[in-house]
């Protein structure tokens, strides 16, 4: 009977805003992070010996789910950690009209 594989950990993410174009944590060393939304990859990274990792993305709305895997070198991967973009961006500035004294 086959031992099933080793699976890496799901990796861990720092927050992620409507302004950022990365997505950093750590993951198992040296495997390579992928970021998804839906079945769409924007981008991947190898992690580097201490399982840090960082992943060059497009900005994305707020609200928007991704999905962060890691994969071994034996093409293992592990189940996605999802983290939700959240909303930096201020609203525009109000409008007034000009003041008057009449």
């Amino acid at each position: 009977m086959k031992a099933a594989p080793v699976v890496p950990a799901a990796p861990k993410m720092n927050a992620v805003s409507d302004q950022s174009t990365s997505v950093t944590g750590t993951a198992e060393a040296n495997t390579t992070v992928y970021v998804k939304v839906g079945n769409k990859t924007l981008g991947s990274s190898k992690a580097n010996s201490k399982g840090a990792f960082s992943v060059k993305i497009p900005k994305q709305k707020a609200g928007t789910q991704l999905a962060v895997t890691a994969q071994d070198a034996a093409k293992n991967t592990s189940k996605a950690a999802v983290v939700t973009v959240q909303d930096k961006t201020p609203p525009p500035a109000p409008k007034v009209n000009n003041l008057t004294t009449k």
